[in-house]
Formats: structure tokens, C-alpha cells, sequence
């Protein structure tokens, strides 16, 4: 059971239906006391039995709950309607990163910009001890003035949290998992989102995924096994510097990458500054000294004063002189 468009649930008008999955579906609502449009998922009733998927939803909203970040879709509320646990998030106009790479790769300057946010995310994400686990283009909004936001906590976890998928049990987007997460060991820490990371920025300068392979289980080993294909060798005309960020971020070792979103980001700051180096500033021009005062001018004015000075004294003699002889 579900929502139509058109229904009214509480305060929800249903707008729009975005995804039917099994797991959950999300719908466009809008707000009739916020007065805005809202994403809406629900865990249907069918799966409300299912242990697993209401854990991993309530660990969903526990965690997305706690991140606030310019860069990471907000959450809004939890609670119940028709007997059905929802969660409201911000409605993103925009489209996803995946959407965008139909069309082919990014020019460096977009990609640099874009993979910056999506880190800055991740860096407020990891200092609240949380791990995303599902970084794909999939879970990357574009909005149309450059803005970027991450989505798509369904995976996510914090340290602490107790395991819920299976051993042994693989859970997300095949094409950009690290290795530990193909082992599904439960050992992977914030840099398996370093490497996803690593992988999406692959895609985005090359067009191509890392591991191209026939079958999902092939792409998966190629994770564990084999180094990816230097991106440069995709495209030639990549600077060296992102194509060894791009490889760093993909090592096989969680040790030989970058050890934060922090410092992936950093080493993006400085080659962008390399390929966009800053106008010169602004020439501030001196306001120049006034012009210096005509010395023949000057000598005139002293003369035409000296003259008046005389004429003046001699009139005065004369006038003096005159009373005299009376």
C-alpha cells in the first residue's frame, strides 16, 4: 500500500511519485503547513515484517537526522501515517549526476567544482562518525547555479551501529565500491567513501567507470584485484596531477589513500588553482599630486601687487603733502 497522487496524508498532499521500489517508495509532496514541496518515503506495510528493512530504516533516519550541511539533502521529520513509518527530506530541483554523465564527461573545472562539494559533504558526514557506504552518481544532485547536494543514506552507518546485512552479503552500487566493501567484512571505515569518491570522479572526467566488465561479479573482483586503467590513458589530455589524485583516492589499500575527505578536497583546491590561477588583482592607482603652481604666474600676481602697493603709498604722500602746504 502506498500513496496516490492527489491523496492527502496529514499535512502531505502527494504531488508526484519519484521511486517505487520495494524497499520504499518516495513521493513529491507538498507542506500545506510549511507551505513547501518535501520528498516523502515510506516503508510500506508489506515489508514492515521484515526486521532488517525496518532497522535499516530507522538507522536511516537516525543518521540523516543528525547531518546539516549546505551540500547534504536535509532532513526534515520521521513519524506515521496510515500505519506506515515516512520520513520528509528537502526537495532538490535538479537532476542527478547520473543523469548528467549520459550525455559524457564533464569538463575538469565542473567536475573539480562538483567532486568538492560532494567532499565537503562527506567531511561534515565523517566528523559525525558517519559513513555514507553509497557514493554514486545515482546519489548526487545537480542543481542549475553549480550547487551540489549528496542523498541516498540508505546504507549509511555510524561506527557504533550494529551490523545488519549478512556477511559475505553485497549491498549498493557495484561500479563504485571499494574493495573492503566487496569483501563485506564489516571492516570499512570513511575512506571506502574516499574510494567510491575516487571512482565517481573517474567518471565524470573520463566517461568511463573504472572496471568495465561483462557481469557484476567480475566488476566486484576487478575492486579486490586489479588496479584501475589510468585515467589519463582514457584521456590523454588529463594533467598528470588529477590523473594521480584519481588513483591515490582508487588504491587497493585503505591506507595508500587520501586519509580524509578533507585532504581529498585539498589536493582538488590546489590543482584548480593550477588550471584556474587567480586574475591579477586590481591595479590601485595613486591619486596623482596636484600640479605644481605656474612659477611665472606666481611672479606676475607678486608684481601686479607691488605696483597696486606703490600707487597706493604715492597717493597717500600726495594727499599728506597737499594738507601740508595748506
Amino acid at each position: 500500500m502506498g500513496f496516490e497522487i492527489g491523496q492527502k496524508a496529514g499535512v502531505y498532499e502527494v504531488v508526484g511519485i519519484l521511486d517505487n521500489a520495494r524497499s520504499g517508495r518516495t513521493y513529491k509532496v507538498r507542506n500545506s503547513v510549511a507551505e513547501r514541496f518535501e520528498l516523502l518515503r515510506i516503508l510500506p506495510k508489506a515489508i514492515q515484517e521484515d526486521r532488517e528493512e525496518v532497522e535499516r530504516f530507522l538507522r536511516e533516519i537516525k543518521v540523516h537526522s543528525r547531518l546539516s550541511h549546505p551540500n547534504i539533502v536535509s532532513f526534515y521529520s520521521a513519524t506515521e501515517l496510515d500505519d506506515q513509518l515516512v520520513m520528509t527530506s528537502e526537495f532538490f530541483d535538479g537532476i542527478t549526476l547520473e543523469k548528467r554523465l549520459e550525455v559524457g564527461p564533464m569538463p575538469l573545472n565542473e567536475a573539480i567544482a562538483c567532486m568538492s562539494q560532494v567532499l565537503d559533504a562527506l567531511r561534515c558526514a565523517h566528523e559525525q562518525g558517519v559513513m555514507h557506504r553509497e557514493i554514486s552518481p545515482t546519489n548526487i544532485l545537480l542543481a542549475p547555479g553549480g550547487a551540489v547536494k549528496l542523498t541516498g543514506f540508505g546504507l549509511a552507518k555510524s561506527a557504533n551501529d550494529t551490523q545488519l546485512t549478512r556477511v559475505g552479503t553485497v549491498m549498493g552500487w557495484v561500479e563504485y565500491m571499494s574493495p573492503e566493501q566487496v569483501k563485506g567484512m564489516n571492516t570499512e571505515d570513511a575512506r571506502t567513501d574516499i574510494y567510491s569518491a575516487g571512482a565517481v570522479l573517474y567518471e565524470m572526467v573520463t566517461g568511463q567507470i573504472p572496471f568495465v566488465r561483462k557481469t557484476q561479479f567480475a566488476v566486484m573482483t576487478a575492486h579486490v584485484n586489479t588496479p584501475p586503467p589510468p585515467p589519463i590513458g582514457l584521456k590523454p589530455d588529463l594533467p598528470s596531477d588529477l590523473n594521480q589524485i584519481i588513483l591515490t583516492a582508487l588504491a587497493k589499500d585503505p591506507k595508500d589513500r587520501f586519509e580524509t575527505a578533507a585532504q581529498f578536497r585539498r589536493a582538488l583546491d590546489g590543482l584548480a588553482a593550477v588550471l584556474n590561477p587567480a586574475p591579477p588583482p586590481e591595479r590601485v592607482w595613486e591619486t596623482p599630486p596636484p600640479d605644481p603652481p605656474d612659477k611665472k604666474l606666481g611672479y606676475r600676481k607678486l608684481l601686479l601687487t607691488g605696483v597696486f602697493t606703490f600707487i597706493v603709498v604715492a597717493m597717500v604722500f600726495l594727499v599728506v603733502l597737499k594738507f601740508a602746504r595748506l
